[in-house]
């Protein structure tokens, strides 16, 4: 039916009908009004006396509100010319010289049409959902505003095109909160650096899951982070940088399980201090990881914590270490000695399970418990003391 619009070139409303018909039933026409904007100003025009109140470049209509002199996006208004590869340009200048610092839940929730978001630099915070399954966002400048703040949940969760390499923060600069979960879940972000300090010390679940063109994490991880969500940076498979943990002024805690599972390039893994347990999962089929330091003051390493690390050649144990988990480094091929503390309580069902290359068992204290096939498929020299 397209072939029979007419070439529509001058600005204004129309109204396109179609017409449908089917036998036995009476042709039903329906209509729509089509809006042809003119290509997007270099300034937004403010207008309060709508309601709620909008800015407009000509090409989008955003809703807003404004409080003290400043400006939030709440949504994409009536009158919005979609069409394909669009720029969201909120950089631009807007009548009255009013900022924009915050852009709220859901403002532009799954836009196919956007393309490109260029933020202003007076940007504080970003709402839940606000860019969620714009699938066809690809570039955000500046990615992110060093004024950022504040991080919504899922803020580019499905934003699967998005690439490029974000900076969180600025040295000296406010601290950075992240206020939800998998923000920037399933992009294709290729770095992240974070320079600010992040508020409450809560990396949330899932923040960088999927991310399968992420390669690098500086610092990975601040010290600022005291908590790591649920799979944060689940199924990160090029990423590649050292992973340093628990070096903070402050304990580092894990909230649930499995924060870099399946982190296939991960060469080498380095915990500090502030860490007394390892969760479930923690580095999971990390199949590239080659040295793990475990410090003193770590007390248990939970089930399948390095299942599949199957490059580990030595890994240390701490004096302090009284109990493994199931799995915790079954499969780990590669690994050719090993040595428990004085204090060791338990081994867990499986915990070195198709360990081939392990000729060395060294045990230092009494006797733990050792639970069903936690050496299974293992031909090792074992060492323990007299009596």
């Amino acid at each position: 039916w397209s072939k029979n619009l007419p070439n529509l070139t001058e600005t204004g409303v129309y109204t396109v009908t179609c017409r449908g018909t089917a036998e036995g039933f009476e042709p039903t026409d329906v209509s729509a009004s089509v809006i042809l904007h003119g290509p997007a100003a270099d300034h937004w025009t403010y207008d309060a006396t709508t309601n709620p109140k909008t800015i407009s470049d000509g090409v989008w209509v955003l809703k807003v509100t404004e409080k003290n002199g400043e400006l939030t996006v709440t949504g994409v208004a009536a009158g919005t010319d979609y069409r394909s590869d669009m720029t969201l340009d909120l950089s631009k200048p807007i009548d009255g010289g009013l900022p924009i610092v915050d852009i709220g839940y859901q403002a532009v929730y799954g836009n196919a049409y956007l393309t490109t978001l260029k933020l202003p630099e007076t940007l504080r915070s970003i709402g839940g959902d606000a860019f969620c399954a714009c699938s066809g966002l690809k570039t955000i400048t500046p990615f992110m505003p060093a004024s950022m703040t504040t991080i919504g949940q899922q803020v580019f969760f499905a934003a699967r095109a998005l690439e490029g390499d974000l900076v969180l923060g600025e040295k000296g600069g406010a601290s950075l909160t992240f206020s939800g979960v998998r923000s920037f879940h399933g992009t294709k972000i290729t770095s992240v650096t974070i320079e600010a300090d992040v508020k409450g010390g809560t990396l949330p679940s899932g923040t960088f899951n999927s991310c399968a063109s992420l390669t690098n994490v500086v610092p990975c991880l601040p010290a600022s982070v005291t908590s790591i969500g649920e799979n944060a940076f689940y199924e990160c498979k090029a990423l590649a940088s050292p992973v340093r943990l628990g070096f903070g002024p402050q304990p580092l805690t894990f909230s649930s399980i499995q924060q870099f599972i399946r982190c296939t390039s991960i060469p080498d893994a380095q915990i500090g201090p502030g860490v007394t347990a390892l969760p479930t999962s923690i580095f999971d089929e990390c199949s590239s990881l080659t040295n793990a330091t475990l410090p003193e003051g770590l007390v248990s390493v939970a089930d399948c914590a390095f299942y599949s690390c199957c490059y580990a050649t030595r890994i240390t144990l701490p004096s302090t270490l009284k109990d493994i988990g199931a799995m915790s480094f079954a499969d780990c091929a590669e690994l050719i000695s090993i040595t428990f503390p004085e204090g060791i309580e338990r081994i867990g069902w499986q915990a070195f399970i198709d360990c081939h290359q392990l000729c060395e068992v060294v045990f230092t204290g009494r006797a733990p418990i050792l639970e069903e096939a936690c050496f299974f498929h293992v031909y090792a020299n074992v060492y323990y003391p007299p009596n």
